[in-house]
């Protein structure tokens, strides 16, 4: 096998005449997922990936138009507006069905049958398991997509269902509305208006006290009963004097023609009932007229009464009736446009129990539509490999192989990057310590020549107003400390006289009887000179040269000449770009070197401005 050349150009083989085969543009291949420069190669395949195509188009183009159906069922949207959901959908379902046949390529086998090692799958999953998932997930979504389609096909045994379940519907509603509180409420309003209105008709009588009356009603009901038996007991005494015994009426009797002792019995019984009647409606007849005389005296305070309460029946019953008006409406309303996708589901459940050709009908059409949504998946499943398979899985090991290149060689690269940071910063140390012995023995040095010039102007003060001291008491290392210079040279030339800047001299005091003599010219103040330390050296390769360990002393296993020749790759471009000189050459970067030198400038001016303050306070 050749070795693969970077940007996959060894999948396009040249044709017979030397010029590299196109890829091949059909939408219908890219539906496929296939590898258009990889079927280029393999004209025989094109057929069989532009089927896969084709039925990923349709299975997409069936999910789009039922989302379309769906949308128009459940929300009720515009055309406009469902068709553009349903485009959505169609892009959504055709990369979904795109991706679920790419990704169900059987893994590449070696000469013996067996799944190669670098295209194997995971530890105990075949090919056919990995399909599982896929599989159970169009599936999912052939059932989705195939329940608006097949609601739309029984649209009309769908809309008969869906009246009667609307009339059901609203026959409840109006029961529970009647039998609620407020239905309740209006019933017996109703009644008391009818009975208020009676009463404001006649003018303040209620009417006649024999019908409207209970106890009067409780006498009528009593003499009801009464008039009752006493009919019986007519109809068994006929039928006792006749000889009938058979009928309802003449149950009990004997059946013998002529007035006998049971003939006589139902006689002496009817007319003491008779007896009864008649007490019974003369008592009647005197409550009826003592209520019809108290009835004539308060008519019209009780049509005053009667106008009051009617009017206030009339408005709470009209509140409630409008109320109840309004709610019915609502309702009736809301059961009407009830039409959604989920009462076409019911109703289409419905039409389904008590039909069993149209149940088998929506079994086999659901069936069907998500067979149609299983398709590609069900293709994938059983196509065999072809040239094209086999030339894929080599592309995808050639493409293995160059990626694991290219990722050793960023690792080689991004090891070198960092050994020539680490190598740069153990360089700068090195720099940055040099710089920093500089500034501290500089320090020092003027910290000391400033307590020793405040120590002798402290002597001078002091003695001033003092007697001469004896010629052998005068120490010969005191004397007056002369003025400080205005500047402080950064070069300071040798004294003539042979005293060193850091030797103070001081003439000896005149005893009492000599004359003072003239002070001798002092030389002008010069700076102490004092001795810089050489800067460390810069560590070697091997280590950094004050005794702590290097780094890189893994290094030490490669050759000394490839050592040697990468420490000179690294020391020439830092060399090269040094342009600072500071108190000892110091090679280091640009960049630090600019830093160190503001940093020592800045220090200097520091340590002069103390020492000229110090100076104009003496």
């Amino acid at each position: 096998m050749t070795e693969p050349t970077p940007g996959g150009q060894d999948a396009r083989r040249p044709d017979d005449d030397g010029h590299p085969r196109p890829p091949v543009r059909s939408p219908l291949i890219w539906f496929s997922g296939a590898d258009t420069e990889v079927l280029a190669m393999t004209p025989g395949d094109r057929a069989r990936y532009t089927g896969m195509g084709s039925a990923v188009l349709f299975t997409a183009s069936l999910g789009g138009l039922s989302m379309c159906l769906a949308m128009r069922m459940a929300l009720g949207l515009p055309i406009a507006i469902c068709l553009l959901i349903a485009v959505g959908w169609f892009f959504g379902i055709a990369g979904l069905d795109r991706w679920l046949v790419s990704s169900m390529d059987k893994p590449a086998r070696d000469r013996d049958g067996e799944v190669a090692s670098w295209d194997a799958p995971a530890e105990s999953r075949s090919p056919y398991k990995l399909a599982l998932p896929r599989l159970g997930l169009a599936l999912l979504f052939g059932m989705v997509i195939s329940t608006p389609l097949t609601l739309q096909i029984f649209d009309t045994e769908i809309r008969a269902e869906i009246n009667k379940i609307h009339q059901d519907e609203w026959n409840d509603y109006v029961k529970e509305m009647r039998s609620g509180s407020s239905g309740r409420r209006i019933a017996d309003l109703t009644t008391r208006q009818a009975q208020l209105q009676e009463v404001v008709n006649s003018g303040g009588r209620s009417g006649d006290p024999a019908v409207t009356n209970p106890d009067v009603a409780a006498y009528d009901k009593k003499l009801e009963g009464m008039r009752q038996q006493l009919t019986e007991l007519d109809q068994k005494r006929a039928c006792e004097q006749e000889g009938v015994n058979s009928g309802t009426d003449c149950r009990g009797t004997s059946g013998r023609e002529g007035c006998g002792a049971r003939c006589d019995a139902f006689e002496r019984a009817r007319n003491r009932l008779s007896g009864e009647i008649k007490k019974v409606e003369q008592q009647r007849a005197a409550l009826v007229q003592r209520l019809r005389s108290q009835e004539s005296s308060g008519a019209e305070s009780r049509l005053a009464q009667a106008k009051a309460q009617l009017e206030e029946v009339n408005g709470e019953l009209g509140r409630l009736q409008q109320a109840q008006a309004k709610l019915l409406n609502q309702g009736k309303a809301d059961n009407e446009a009830n039409d959604g996708l989920l009462i076409r589901m019911e109703a289409l459940e419905k039409a389904s129990t008590g039909s069993l050709t149209l149940g088998l009908a929506r079994l086999v059409l659901f069936l069907f539509f998500t067979a149609i949504e299983c398709l590609p998946v069900i293709v994938k499943l059983l196509m065999n490999d072809g040239a094209y398979e086999n030339l894929a899985r080599e592309r995808r090991r050639q493409d293995e192989i160059r990626g694991r290149r290219e990722l050793l060689s960023r690792r080689r690269v991004d090891a070198q990057h960092y050994e020539d940071e680490v190598y740069y910063g153990e360089r700068l140390r090195a720099a940055r310590w040099a710089a920093i012995d500089d500034l501290v023995t500089e320090t020092t040095a003027l910290e000391t020549d400033v307590a020793r010039r405040r120590l002798y102007w402290w002597y001078s003060q002091q003695s001033r107003d003092l007697p001469p001291a004896p010629p052998n008491e005068v120490p010969q290392q005191f004397g007056q400390d002369p003025e400080p210079p205005e500047s402080w040279p950064d070069e300071t030339p040798p004294d003539p006289s042979g005293h060193s800047p850091n030797d103070i001299h001081i003439p000896p005091q005149p005893g009492p009887s000599e004359p003072e003599p003239e002070p001798e010219q002092q030389p002008p103040y010069q700076r102490s000179p004092y001795q810089q330390p050489s800067p460390p050296p810069l560590p070697p390769r091997g280590g950094t040269g004050n005794g702590r360990p290097d780094p890189y002393g893994s290094r030490g296993r490669r050759s000394r000449g490839r050592a040697e020749g990468e420490q000179a790759d690294r020391l020439q471009p830092m060399e090269a770009t040094s342009h600072y000189t500071g108190p000892h050459d110091v090679p280091v970067g640009d960049m630090e070197a600019g830093w160190i030198r503001s940093r020592v400038v800045h220090i200097r001016e520091r340590l002069l401005w103390l020492y000229q303050r110090s100076e104009r306070k003496g």
